[in-house]
């Protein structure tokens, strides 16, 4: 039997002052507007009700006031009830969010449902009731006031509460770290803000009905249909330079902070270190297949290889000249895991000199890996193993050429993998030192969708950008430092006895904007020529901050800059006592 479409609790936003009055439309009915219920009168309001102040990380809780139940639980009517946060959320979903939607779609639903009731937490009304002569607060009204609750339909143990591998849950669970901000220039800071949702017409196209607050289901529909990203439908509707938060970026240990991550390479071995804010953590042990010789290991790199938003390890070592096998240890939240084979065959490049990448390209929230080669005839070319989307498994698909170029390999000094287009799939930069001395930097967009066969990046697009540096005083890492969805070529600049950092901001169709973000002071400059660079969200502010792996004597530094919207300031400082020479970061 087919089941009734979900309802639509069709939600206006509000001010910061006003409640906004939230529209719905009964089950299997069409999508149309009708009369908002009236809102409580409110009593004198205690300063907070859910006790709960991070922006960043969801709150666990959240206090309900029931006015309606079905038949059977009329005793619910008129109570306030302290609901699970992420219950209550795939509770509004199901009942709001049709499921046949896709899933783009529905990602970019869940972000605005779950941040409606989120600033609600924060920003408390004086939401208050009394029952039994008891008073008690809460944060939102179960009905068109505010959200559709019903669980008693569409929650836990009933036949429309959303499963583990629906539509609804796979839209939450990539997205529930994340949350929404809009840059105030009277304020100059970045804001968590409202947002809401409702029908809007059936006739309008792909954000033909934005107005810069709120989703409308019907041309979100078409959004997704038309294969933009959630990242994409979120700009859309409101904001362009909409910041899209996702905090903890490169995290090991899963401690809600970016990590300082680095290889050392000693007595001919290689071994995974990760230092934390506040602590060095402990380094893996070789049982765990984490010391590794130097004969066949080609190139490691670091990503979420599984979606539980720790940094994994993955490695490529060598086995033909061609032909190689890839290993992931997975963070465990203490270290790493053991070593597994997520991939074995032929890499269509020839593994001498092959560099491994890690990205998402289909943006399904996990890692994918690609090997960056040369050919047989000396040109360039990367291949790309994908996930199963959306499948837990421990392996990798065959590789399929992605990009290639007639470059020589050898010439190219560096590469990185980035979203420089804001779609939520990797793109390329590449780096070369032209003969005529300077930087180099050549970008290649993937493309959305993808095409059933041929080239996976628009090549056409693709160009040199020919910068005024000299090349052995600039050191570069890819990073979205700015927080605006596209990642940028942040670099550390020499030439005035300080040292300079300095992003390359990516443009939607490749290329980039020179800017200026910050100075050393002339007391601690930095050595850019014995500097390596990372990146890693230390702060844990969805910015991703620049980690500097400096010389200091015969020793190494590690200094974090971190992140503001268009500057960085200098944050943790550690000073460690492994050699220089021995300290590469990944």
């Amino acid at each position: 039997m087919r089941r009734p479409q979900p309802a639509f609790g069709l939600l206006a936003v509000m001010s910061s002052l006003l409640v906004a009055s939230v529209l719905a439309v009964p089950a299997s009915a069409a999508i149309a507007p009708v009369e908002p219920e009236a809102a409580p009168v409110f009593d004198a309001p205690p300063k907070a009700c859910t006790k709960w102040s991070s922006t960043f990380t969801p709150p666990k809780t959240i206090k309900v006031l029931r006015t309606s139940a079905t038949t059977d639980d009329k005793k619910v009517k008129g109570t306030v009830q302290k609901v699970d946060f992420y219950k209550y959320v795939a509770t509004v979903m199901a009942a709001e969010w049709p499921e046949r939607y896709p899933l783009e779609t529905l990602k970019a639903g869940a972000i605005a449902t779950k941040q409606f009731a989120w600033y609600h937490i924060l920003d408390y009304r004086g939401g208050v009731k009394w029952k039994d002569g008891v008073k008690q607060c809460y944060d939102v009204v179960d009905s068109t006031v505010d959200q559709w609750y019903k669980p008693e339909t569409y929650g836990p143990g009933q036949s429309k509460w959303p499963g583990p591998d629906s539509r609804i849950r796979r839209a939450m669970d990539a997205t529930w770290d994340q949350s929404l901000r809009k840059f105030k220039y009277s304020s100059g800071s970045s804001e968590f803000f409202l947002t809401g949702y409702r029908a809007g017409s059936s006739s309008a196209a792909c954000g033909e009905d934005a107005t810069g607050f709120k989703l409308f289901h019907n041309s979100t529909k078409k959004c997704g249909e038309a294969g933009l990203k959630y990242e994409e439908i979120l700009r859309t509707y409101l904001n362009p330079r909409l910041e899209i938060v996702t905090p903890g970026i490169n995290d090991v240990l899963g401690t809600k902070h970016g990590d300082a991550t680095a290889m050392l390479h000693t007595s001919g071995k290689r071994a995974a270190r990760v230092w934390t804010p506040g602590k060095p953590a402990p380094e893996p042990g070789s049982d765990a297949g984490l010391t590794f010789t130097t004969d066949s290991l080609i190139s490691y790199a670091a990503g979420d290889m599984n979606g539980d938003g720790k940094g994994d390890l993955v490695w490529l070592r060598k086995t033909g000249s061609t032909s190689g096998k890839i290993r992931v240890a997975l963070s465990n939240g203490t270290n790493y895991g053991p070593a597994q084979e997520w991939w074995s065959g032929d890499a269509l490049v020839q593994m001498n000199g092959a560099r491994l990448l890690i990205g998402d390209f289909q943006a399904d929230g996990r890692d994918d890996v690609a090997i960056f080669g040369r050919t047989p005839s000396g040109a360039s070319r990367m291949i790309v193993l994908r996930r199963q989307r959306y499948e837990m498994t421990t392996k990798f698909q065959n590789p399929i050429e992605w990009w290639s170029a007639s470059q020589e390999y050898d010439k190219i000094v560096s590469v990185w993998l980035g979203d420089l287009s804001g779609d939520g799939r990797s793109d390329l930069i590449v780096r070369q030192h032209p003969d005529s001395g300077g930087v180099r930097l050549k970008t290649a967009v993937t493309k959305s969708p993808y095409p059933g066969s041929g080239p996976r990046m628009d090549t056409y697009k693709a160009r040199w950008e020919d910068l005024s540096l000299v090349a052995a005083k600039v050191k570069m890492t890819v990073a979205d430092a700015n927080r605006d969805g596209r990642d940028d070529v942040v670099m550390v600049v020499g030439g005035n006895g300080r040292g300079v950092v300095e992003r390359l901001q990516g443009q939607k169709l490749g290329g980039f904007k020179r800017v200026k973000i910050w100075t050393a002071p002339k007391s601690d400059p930095i050595p850019v020529r014995n500097t390596r660079v990372g990146a890693a969200d230390v702060d844990y502010d969805g910015r991703v901050d620049v980690v500097l792996y400096s010389k200091a004597d015969s020793k190494t530094r590690i200094r974090v800059l971190k992140a503001r919207y268009d500057r960085m300031v200098p944050g943790p400082d550690w000073k460690i006592s492994q050699p220089w020479d021995d300290v590469r970061p990944y």
